[in-house]
């Protein structure tokens, strides 16, 4: 059994079992491996194998996927291999047997691949506060619009120069 070992980011030292049908890693709830880095994409790219062998295959991401520090659209992968999605770096390594786990003897099913990890934001200064305004005269009240429901606003998200992203 082959583990996904979380080199660095904000996932690091996360460990993802790679099973024998295909996983996608991304950011979205619906990635197999799901990591809250910004620079992956919602679906970024999937692990699967084939015949004897492992593929990583970039999905179309905005900020690429590399295996040992090349870009690719998809190569094959071994044990030892590196793979960087965004700003996250990971390894392939062979699963010790002292930690493996028997997924017979449990009533739910394992789903070690299926994880979320969000790591703590870093706590920003507070801008100062402005002294008050002397208050302006009311303006003739206009008639009353109904208002719009506000929609929830995200904040942006970092991004290379000239690119953000994918939402």
């Amino acid at each position: 059994m082959v583990d996904l070992v979380v080199l660095s980011g904000p996932c690091a030292g996360a460990c993802f079992a790679v099973p024998d049908v295909p996983i996608v890693i991304g950011r979205s709830l619906e990635a197999n491996v799901q990591i809250d880095d910004p620079w992956i994409s919602n679906m970024h790219a999937l692990i699967e194998r084939r015949g004897g062998e492992l593929w990583v295959v970039d999905l179309g991401s905005l900020n690429g996927t590399f295996v040992d520090d090349r870009p690719i659209t998809e190569a094959r992968v071994e044990v030892g291999t590196a793979l960087a999605f965004g700003r996250t770096r990971l390894e392939l390594r062979q699963r010790d047997a002292s930690l493996a786990i028997d997924t017979k003897a449990m009533k739910t099913p394992y789903r070690r691949s299926h994880v979320s990890v969000t790591a703590p934001q870093e706590a920003s200064p507070r801008p100062p506060s402005q002294p008050s305004q002397p208050s302006q005269p009311s303006q003739p009240s206009q008639p009353s619009q109904p208002s719009q429901p506000s929609q929830p606003s995200e904040p942006p998200e970092p991004g290379e120069p000239g690119e953000s992203p994918e939402r």
